[in-house]
């Protein structure tokens, strides 16, 4: 997170705590699948359903998602989302 402050103090345009927001959002609120993004994904659903995990984060119905779909998948957010938000705390503690 560091390293992203560095750049953001550096070359960034807006300010550091509104950088991650939009990134965020979509993977916690979803985004509506593309047909190019869907044609790619269900080329590959066949090889890795049998993976540990990949139904449950990527195929929750037993394929890619339709065209059109809203696909969600919250602990994408999570991680980031939690280390940014205390980069967020430590600075504002300062």
């Amino acid at each position: 997170m560091s390293a992203w402050r560095a750049l953001s103090d550096r070359f960034g345009a807006l300010p550091f705590a509104e950088l991650f927001e939009p990134a965020l959002r979509q993977a916690s609120q979803g985004y509506l699948v593309s047909l190019r993004v869907h044609r790619q994904w269900q080329a590959q659903v066949a090889e890795l359903l049998p993976e540990a995990g990949y139904r449950e984060a990527f195929a929750p119905n037993g394929r890619a998602p339709l065209p059109g779909e809203r696909f969600i998948c919250p602990g994408e957010a999570r991680t980031p989302e939690r280390r940014y938000r205390q980069h967020l705390q430590r600075l504002a503690s300062r």
